[in-house]
């Protein structure tokens, strides 16, 4: 486990509307679902791991995690980083979509190397190449000094996570090839067949 006090906070509360059924519980080809998987991964390096908003399909004391509910007024990522702050005000943050099926510590590894080494930034994340989405929000390092410009944002319903990350100090790793595919998500039942034709390369 890394020294550096970190708390995981791995976000539930999306209704998968896209997958026709609760994707953070697809198996995958090692018997553990992918939200088992993603904890695993999270365990190698944060002191702490909950499961972020309101999902009536996953029941957190199965998965031996706390879950913190999304604030009132707020929904999605930046409800769930809100949360997340909050409950670990002397921790960073480390902030994870529950979909990630080839996620590996080894990338989570990378970014607390970047906060070990400088503690003057505010966040931590991959680039993504996109213009219109520059940053992987849902697998990053948030400081919880942010805390008070997520919130403001929250309060005043500007919920883009891409606009958090654009206003605080944050340092962009660009991912080589073998990063990227750990960093790809499952929004459909076509994503899973062909991110699980990578599992065992």
């Amino acid at each position: 486990m890394t020294e550096l006090p970190c708390v995981a906070g791995i976000l539930v509360g999306g209704k998968s509307s896209r997958f026709g059924r609760p994707k953070a519980l697809e198996p995958l080809p090692s018997g553990k679902t992918v939200l088992a998987h993603v904890i695993e991964a999270a365990r190698s390096v944060a002191s702490d791991v909950v499961l972020l908003g309101t999902s009536g399909e996953i029941d957190a004391t199965a998965f031996n995690c706390r879950l913190l509910p999304d604030p009132s007024g707020a929904s999605g990522p930046i409800g769930g980083l809100s949360s997340l702050l909050a409950y670990a005000p002397d921790r960073w943050g480390l902030l994870l979509a529950c979909d990630l099926p080839l996620l590996q510590s080894e990338l989570l590894v990378s970014m607390l190397k970047i906060v070990r080494a400088d503690d003057s930034i505010d966040a931590v994340t991959f680039g993504t190449g996109l213009e219109k989405r520059p940053f992987y929000a849902c697998c990053a390092l948030y400081h919880p000094r942010i805390l008070p410009q997520v919130l403001d944002a929250v309060n005043h319903r500007r919920f883009r996570m891409q606009a958090i990350l654009q206003a605080v100090r944050t340092h962009v790793i660009t991912p080589d090839e073998s990063q990227m595919r750990l960093l790809q998500d499952m929004n459909t039942p076509e994503d899973k067949s062909r991110l699980l034709g990578w599992w065992n390369r």
